[in-house]
């Protein structure tokens, strides 16, 4: 409520307890109806018919410079794909039909959101959790629960395509624009509006996907109903973050070929992009084949915008601010003796930076690694580029301290808070999510955080939650 600038309002904060758990509320703010809310479940790729994913959600709309943007009270409500009264209504009983969330995936997405927000990564957020008091069948009864999620838009690459699959024009049109309006306001006086839209998204993407890709991020299910058209990270299911680098990382259940791995993330991006351009083609100002051939170019465009800013976010985790040829070369080395060595991902840039300011390799790094072949000339070279670097070594140092993350959610963390929420104790929960507020700052209490699993220990292994 503080982030949406609400804070000190008595009565809305016991709006948003009741939202949670009603089964329909007209929420007003300001004497102005903000929006309609009610318990949704489980939606593939139809996610902006009815709402989405275990979750109720606001409109909200990028108006201020806060962090979640304020409840917009005026927007228009998002026009509905077409259908006749009798399609809906089928519609809406096969979604009433789908399974409902458990507390363990609602606190899951919660916790694990709150911990990318605080990494200063484009992501949903959740307003509120809440416990439903009735029981849900898995394998074994476990408590429900409903999430308040937030986002900007819930508006998805699953959107258009659903919009395109019902061969309506004027309605795709219409989301365009509305979409358009809504997160890339700068385009609307576009003529060739498809075309500038679509490379607008693909840039976004691109930034997003790096930016997971730099603090060992899995999402785990990128379908094309989990690309937010905002550029936000959206649907926490079977996600997690590498503890133990490896490319192929895989935690979800169900990712059997490793569609989904750590390292396949920014190609998988691309052809979900890929599935956008199809649904945009229907629209497109010209001849169709000749469309084909403009979105084909730019979504080739993907790769190039993905390396730079990978790059650059790369550089500043090894305490560059300035590009050179050689960069890339010295950045997927590191990963390569990470890889080999079964290193920790993220305990090892902190290590890097302890070192750094020291001008000499960390004693505890040196430890973990041994006597491994090409460390010492990798941390040498490494030392050299920093040497070209504006100011000295311990500039360096802190400008890593800045990107690279002491805390983030590890899994194991995440696990017995869980375990212990599923008990009815949420304290392990309350002080991993006030350990996640200060991502980049060591301290005494956030020690126990800190640590990931060690080298050969059981995979973790993560669940869709509906």
């Amino acid at each position: 409520l503080n982030d949406l600038g609400l804070q000190g309002k008595k009565k809305l904060k016991a709006e948003c307890k009741e939202i949670a758990v009603a089964g329909e509320l007209r929420f007003e703010f300001k004497n102005q109806t903000a929006f309609t809310a009610s318990p949704c479940f489980r939606l593939l790729i139809c996610c902006n018919y009815t709402e989405d994913s275990v979750s109720v959600i606001p409109d909200i709309d990028e108006s201020t410079k806060n962090k979640i943007s304020i409840l917009n009270c005026t927007r228009k409500p998002m026009p509905m794909p077409a259908g006749t009264a009798k399609e809906r209504d089928l519609f809406m009983a096969q979604l009433k039909s789908e399974m409902p969330a458990f507390i363990y995936h609602v606190l899951y997405e919660h916790i694990i959101s709150e911990g990318m927000e605080s990494l200063g990564i484009p992501t949903t957020r959740s307003l509120s959790v809440a416990a439903t008091g009735e029981s849900v069948l898995r394998t074994t009864p476990l408590p429900g629960a409903i999430l308040t999620r937030i986002a900007t838009s819930h508006i998805r690459v699953g959107t258009f395509q659903y919009a395109a699959a019902l061969g309506d024009k004027e309605n795709l049109s219409q989301l365009l624009a509305y979409t358009v309006d809504r997160h890339y306001p700068e385009l609307q006086d576009s003529d060739d509006l498809p075309f500038v839209f679509f490379e607008a998204v693909l840039d976004r993407q691109a930034d997003l996907v790096s930016q997971w890709m730099l603090v060992g991020f899995v999402h785990g299910v990128m379908n094309t109903d989990n690309v937010s058209i905002a550029g936000e990270t959206i649907d926490y299911g079977p996600c997690a973050f590498l503890d133990t680098y490896h490319p192929e990382t895989v935690f979800s259940s169900i990712d059997h070929q490793g569609r989904y791995a750590f390292q396949n993330q920014p190609s998988i991006t691309q052809w979900n992009l890929a599935r956008l351009a199809e649904s945009l083609v229907q629209i497109a100002p010209g001849n169709p084949e000749d469309a084909v051939g403009k979105f084909v170019e730019i979504l080739e465009t993907f790769s190039s915008r993905y390396e730079k800013y990978f790059q650059i976010g790369a550089n500043a985790k090894l305490g560059l601010t300035t590009l050179e040829k050689e960069d890339s070369v010295i950045y997927l080395h590191l990963l390569k003796i990470m890889e080999e060595s079964q290193l920790d991902f993220t305990e090892t840039f902190v290590k890097l930076a302890n070192s750094i300011e020291q001008s000499e390799v960390d004693p505890e790094f040196s430890k973990v690694v041994g006597n491994l072949v090409g460390l010492s000339d990798w941390i040498e070279r490494w030392y050299q580029r920093v040497a070209r670097e504006p100011g000295s070594f311990v500039d360096a140092a802190k400008r890593m301290r800045t990107v690279n993350p002491v805390i983030i959610p590890r899994n194991l963390k995440v696990e017995e808070a869980l375990v212990a929420a599923e008990s009815g104790d949420l304290e392990p929960t309350y002080r991993l999510l006030e350990a996640l507020k200060s991502p980049f700052s060591k301290t005494k209490e956030n020690e126990p955080y800190q640590k990931g699993a060690l080298p050969g220990s059981q995979p973790y292994c993560t669940f869709c939650g509906t």
